[in-house]
């Protein structure tokens, strides 16, 4: 049985906390890395919201299919009685072989037990030329004691340098902010090129939707993960499956009501959400509706041939479809990750069987 490290932290057991973390983690074992979060553990990562071992393990094997060669390094940066802030940074490739270094901070929280009960990350990506890499042992595996940690970053150093310099040189470079007036008499820079990721999903209409889920099930071995009958849903009879449900909640949609069938399109943030909103709104385009799915926030408009588009972007809530409450997307992000976050935590994912703790750390 291995005993976790619990607060008081001292420096001492504050460094041996984050060292055994970046262990875990370069483990890439989603269920050892869970266990050392509380059962009803919250986490903000990037701009998802994660809430519980279950959503845990999800998101950590998703983002292992994705973050290939995945290898990590973290440092102390501060700490109190129950409380550590870490930066870190890890290397990874996507499946089209381009190299990237992620630069991030994170913040934990604690209960009494040392297990993390809170954990909120912000993370921005650089890509890198594979010759740029800086870290190499063998993995899935622990860093070895002589191999260098994150080095010292400041404003001179050569490698502060050579990322800003990657950042101005790639297409666009700085040209893709604008400047604006912030009300104060100062200028201030905005992100003006929201992006979207691709197309994750599609709608169709059937005449049994529950038929044609299980005609997609049995051939191509999609998985039924939603559905609905005229009398459990506004949106009528209705199936939803998935290839890889770890990822993406579906892939396929299909509704008995054909002006449901619609192309969907997926955002990286809720600042890009968004901002594709308020640029169908500009060029005059209505919005036919808009709603919180609990596994995201979406808005649908027609294209100029009346194909009807959904814009989304992933919560990281478990919630099963079909679901739809009103979404008001001129509301700030602020309140509209607040409403994310409070259906987060109602969402509480119960904790795997069992409660062996060969994870914690």
């Amino acid at each position: 049985m291995t005993i976790s490290i619990r607060p008081p932290f001292t420096r001492e057991t504050a460094l041996a906390k984050v060292r055994a973390a970046e262990d875990a983690w370069n483990s890439r074992d989603p269920v050892r890395v869970s266990l050392a979060y509380s059962t009803d553990s919250i986490w903000r990562n990037r701009d998802q919201f994660i809430s519980g071992r279950s959503q845990i393990q999800e998101f950590l094997a998703g983002k292992w299919q994705r973050e290939l060669d995945y290898r990590l390094v973290k440092a102390l940066w501060a700490f109190d009685e129950r409380r550590i802030a870490v930066r870190f940074q890890y290397e990874w490739h996507n499946d089209s072989g381009q190299w990237f270094r992620s630069y991030g901070n994170e913040f934990w929280e604690f209960d009494d037990d040392g297990l993390m009960r809170r954990r909120e990350a912000s993370i921005n990506d650089v890509a890198i030329a594979e010759s740029d890499r800086k870290f190499f042992w063998p993995a899935p595996g622990a860093r070895p004691a002589d191999h260098p940690g994150i080095p010292d970053v400041g404003t001179t150093h050569p490698e502060h340098r050579s990322v800003c310099a990657r950042i101005a040189a790639q297409p666009g470079g700085v040209d893709r902010s604008r400047t604006f007036a912030n009300g104060k008499g100062e200028s201030m820079t905005k992100q003006e090129t929201p992006q979207v990721i691709g197309v994750r999903h599609v709608g169709l209409s059937a005449r049994d939707p529950a038929a044609l889920a299980a005609f997609y099930r049995d051939v191509l071995g999609l998985q039924v993960v939603g559905g609905s009958t005229a009398e459990t849903s506004e949106f009528g009879p209705t199936a939803f499956l998935s290839s890889r449900p770890a990822e993406e909640s579906h892939d396929l949609a299909i509704f008995a009501d054909p002006a449901f069938q619609h192309t969907a399109f997926k955002v990286a943030s809720l600042a890009d959400l968004r901002a594709f909103y308020q640029r169908v709104i500009g060029r005059g385009v209505p919005v036919r509706m808009a709603f919180n799915h609990g596994v995201s926030l979406a808005f649908y408009f027609d294209d100029p041939e009346g194909r009807l588009v959904e814009v989304y972007w992933p919560t990281g809530v478990a919630c099963r479809q079909p679901h739809g409450d009103p979404l008001d997307l001129t509301l700030s992000e602020e309140a509209l990750r607040r409403d994310v976050a409070e259906m987060a935590a109602r969402a509480g994912a119960p904790s795997p069987a069992g409660d062996a703790n060969p994870g914690r750390w």
